[in-house]
């Protein structure tokens, strides 16, 4: 299915496009992790029989498990499909499945910095019902898919497997058929519904675009300046080609080979080519009857551009010897294949693989499927790989100290095959476009034109902030695309790499482009941690929100361990609002593991809240109907009691009630002051039952001494057995059977905590 419209005689690129993975879902061997510990057993053993982890596999962190929970789908849904490290930071992608079967277009990708900060992409879904089973059989449901793409001859076996397509209104089990073919070519995916047999759904994961490219280093227009007296003439050379060829080396040949391979790339020229048997290049042209300039081409680019990768410090984008097929196709396409994970390049008009632009561009692809296996999914994900794609060799033409004039044209050799200007570009990275202006600008929003937008921007990025810095920037942050990623998860996945790499430095501007050019809204950023506004404690802010427009503000709050915080709202009389306190590392605010809150909404609400660990919290200010200004305050609160010190009397215990029995300004908790009556004293036989008070209120009754004296001698003593929380405590005396006449009682306060004090005398007789 061609998915980029195309003029008779124009060529075209082909792109890529497809689901995470690209796995046997059952019976395959791929890694399969299940995330969280609390799987009940009968699911756990369901799953086993299902699949079965490697040996390699490793168990998901608890850090990971916990930020998992901030996902739409239960982490119980969730399987991990791979885990990346690139420069301190580490990127795992999970899919959600349902009794073990994949759910369609459901994943996520949590990217984890050393520095604590997480973003979470997440487009898996809430609830997805559990399948109903299998009718059809799989060799049934492959030969209908085959039947149905038309496919007359394979390039490669076909995969399949059960999978769940969602739907707001009832999940479909389906058989994931993907057919890899030579005639027609494509990666077809095919989804066969598993009990009826019909076909849900046909499309080809190899998206085809317009392009044409000749290119040297980077190609003959550059290096000439001009298109003049440039012709293709049917892959001749000519007089005006001669000095334009650049002598290079092929570096680290593997001799046994038959065409140049080596770490980095593999290449075939097919058909009828053949490459020299002693692998030397130095007289080899476009014209030569070999057929095998494209080879060397191919090898040089590419090496060039993964060595580049790995001083950049990315040892693990594209780190394989990549299978580069010069002459895939008569047509004038070229490909990358995400199936084979190949580079395939055609030979109408320009042999496209003449022309590094094009094989830049298309190795783009293989960097952005090597770090997010399945990117592309959408619409805005097709067009940021158009725009990365084009944005890569621009940068790729730029450092060999090209003129710009030439980095921002994409493709100017083998354009010219069908433009008559006098510098061809297929497309341009240089148009200022911001993203409203590139949508009204292309036709039914075509992806690589829209992506356009997307290289510009990622160019101005490369302007201010230099070559390998951008370069290094740009390329970390597609390790957290997810297969859903869109402009806004882009711009995230940006500030999020900048943050981790250079401690935001670049944030200012970042965002000011970002939201310029019309790829993120200020809101988005300010409603979710990685747009959080800083508010210190003690600290206040104030703004405005509307339960119709802006229903919630973020801000970012630095808590120490053991010293509480006490937050307070106020806003206007009619509105709804409310706290809420996320823990550090939360990403994703819905449904994210929340440390304290929510709080009961109103107009004045109060949140306080010790944490246990230091780190950066995050305060979501939402309001749920209404509208109106509010102000939100943050104090310190030492002692942990809920009460901010400003209005604590005693900072340096816990004292909640603020109780203060003397009313000196001194809370209980911190004022030795002390006093203790004795309001009733009543003898039975030889029984005392003397009740009194003591202050403060909160003292034990066994700090409650009453002492029984005949003159100077004490002849009995009891301590306080029962207290009320008004501070009224009760003793029980027995006065010894010998004892008679006036007795002298009284009664003593005797907690250390606080001064001694004695009561006033009460006599009583003993017959």
């Amino acid at each position: 299915m061609l998915l980029a419209p195309r003029r008779s005689g124009t060529p075209a690129f082909c792109e890529w496009v497809s689901w995470p993975g690209d796995f046997e879902f059952c019976g395959h061997t791929g890694s399969v992790r299940v995330l969280g510990a609390t799987l009940g057993a009968a699911v756990a053993v369901a799953l086993m029989l299902v699949v079965a982890a490697p040996a390699s596999a490793r168990d998901l962190s608890a850090r990971a498990a916990t930020r998992l929970q901030a996902a739409n789908a239960p982490v119980s849904q969730l399987e991990q499909v791979s885990e990346r490290r690139s420069l301190g930071a580490t990127f795992i992608q999970v899919r959600q499945q349902v009794d073990g079967i994949p759910v369609l277009g459901s994943s996520a990708t949590l990217s984890v910095a050393s520095g604590g900060e997480d973003l979470l992409l997440d487009h898996t879904r809430p609830r997805v019902g559990r399948p109903q089973t299998a009718r059809v059989r799989r060799a049934a449901a492959v030969a209908a898919a085959r039947r149905a793409a038309q496919v007359r001859r394979l390039s490669a076996r076909i995969r399949s497997g059960l999978a769940i397509l969602p739907s707001p209104s009832r999940s479909r089990l389906v058989w994931r058929v993907v057919v890899p073919s030579v005639q027609p070519l494509g990666d077809f995916e095919v989804l066969v519904d598993a009990r009826s047999r019909s076909i849900v759904r046909v499309r080809n994961l190899i998206k085809e675009a317009t392009g044409k490219a000749l290119v040297f280093d980077p190609n003959p227009v550059v290096e000439q300046g001009s298109l003049t007296g440039l012709t293709d003439d049917d892959n001749k050379d000519s007089a005006v080609l001669e000095p334009l060829y650049r002598s290079v080396d092929l570096r680290d040949l593997t001799l046994s080979a038959a065409c140049p391979s080596g770490p980095w790339v593999t290449t075939t020229v097919g058909r009828d080519g053949r490459c020299p048997s002693d692998h030397d290049f130095s007289a080899v042209t476009r014209g030569s009857a070999c057929g095998c300039f494209e080879a060397a081409m191919a090898y040089f680019h590419i090496d060039r551009m993964q060595r580049y990768l790995q001083s950049l410090g990315f040892t693990n984008v594209v780190h394989r010897s990549i299978r580069v097929n010069l002459h895939a196709t008569t047509d004038d396409n070229s490909f990358y294949q995400p199936s084979s994970s190949s580079l395939n390049f055609g030979d109408g008009g320009v042999n496209d693989a003449q022309d590094a632009d094009v094989i830049d561009h298309e190795y783009g692809h293989a960097i952005q499927d090597s770090q997010s296996p399945g990117f592309g999914d959408t619409l805005e994900g097709g067009a940021i790989g158009e725009g990365w794609g084009d944005y890569w060799e621009a940068a790729m033409s730029a450092n060999q100290g090209n003129p710009d004039q030439f980095n921002v044209c994409f493709a100017e050799w083998d354009t010219s095959a069908v433009s008559d200007d006098a510098l061809p570009c297929l497309r341009r990275v240089d148009l200022e476009w911001t993203l409203p202006q590139a949508r009204a600008a292309c036709p039914g929003s075509e992806i690589h034109c829209v992506g356009q937008a997307w290289s510009n921007t990622l160019w101005t990025i490369r302007e201010a902030l230099g070559a390998a810095p951008a370069d290094k920037l740009i390329v970390q942050s597609q390790f957290s695309y997810a297969a859903l990623t869109g402009f806004a998860d882009g711009a995230l996945a940006l500030l999020f790499a900048d943050r981790q790499l250079n401690a935001g430095a670049n944030q200012g501007f970042l965002k000011s482009l970002l939201i310029g050019r019309g790829f993120v809204t200020q809101e988005q950023l300010d409603d979710e941690p990685t747009g959080a506004h800083p508010l210190g404690v003690p600290g206040n802010a104030a703004d405005h929100l509307s339960g119709a427009t802006d229903r919630r503000d973020v801000f970012a709050l630095q808590l120490t361990g053991g010293r509480g915080v006490v937050i307070e709202l106020h806003a206007g009389a009619g509105s709804f609002f409310g706290l809420t306190l996320y823990p550090p590392g939360t990403t994703k605010l819905f449904g994210g593991s929340i440390a304290k809150g929510p709080t009961p909404h109103g107009n004045e609400v109060a949140l306080a809240f010790v944490p246990l660990t230091s780190g950066t919290y995050y305060l979501e200010v939402d309001v749920t109907s209404g509208s109106g200004d509010y102000t939100v305050q943050t104090f310190v609160d030492t002692d942990g009691d809920a009460q901010a010190d400003s209005r604590d009397n005693c900072t340096i215990a816990v004292n909640p009630t603020q109780a203060d029995w003397n009313g000196n300004g001194k809370g209980d908790a911190c004022d030795r002051s002390s006093k203790t009556t004795i309001e009733k004293v009543k003898l039975r036989g030889r029984r005392l039952s003397v009740t009194g008070t003591l202050r403060p209120a909160t003292v034990a009754a066994t700090n409650w001494l009453v002492e029984v004296r005949r003159g100077k001698k004490l002849v009995a003593r009891g301590r306080g057995s029962s207290k009320s929380n008004t501070g009224v405590v009760s003793a029980t005396v027995t006065v010894p059977k010998a004892t008679h006449g006036r007795l002298r009682v009284r009664a003593i306060l005797i907690d250390p905590s606080y001064k001694r004090a004695t009561s006033h005398v009460v006599t009583v007789t003993v017959p």
